[in-house]
């Protein structure tokens, strides 16, 4: 039987969020750029959030019931999280890889996820459909 490790999705796409240390290169353990954008303010962690997932926040009534309601609690908690990363002096990758990309690192990213992949010292926030 195989054990699937990476993103589960029946999407060709997958989203993450990885908090690493200011410091820290962007490379998977096979050395190899860590596809993404940086996210080193609130605001700009802000704004992913609302082009990502602008419909759950205006569906819950705008930010703050966004972050204090249930009914989008696990995006809410997603936030939340990358937030106290962001405050801990850590920086996040955001980004998304997939299976109909052009570039073997993002395939590869894609069927086996990043366990054993990354540094021991990054946190994975998000890795989702």
């Amino acid at each position: 039987m195989k054990t699937r490790t990476g993103f589960v999705s029946n999407s060709s796409s997958s989203s993450f969020i990885l908090s690493i240390d200011k410091d820290a290169p962007r490379t998977t353990r096979i050395e190899a750029p860590i596809p993404g954008d940086v996210i080193k303010t609130e605001a700009k962690l802000k704004k992913y959030f609302e082009d990502q997932w602008g419909w759950e926040i205006k569906d819950a009534g705008g930010w703050e019931q966004f972050l204090v309601g249930e009914k989008h609690e696990s995006t809410a908690s997603n936030y939340q999280e990358a937030l106290r990363e962001l405050q801990k002096g850590r920086v996040l990758l955001v980004g998304d890889v997939g299976s109909e990309n052009d570039s073997p690192i993002d395939q590869l990213l894609y069927a086996t996820g990043f366990e054993g992949s990354i540094d021991p010292n990054t946190t994975k926030i998000l890795q989702d459909a």
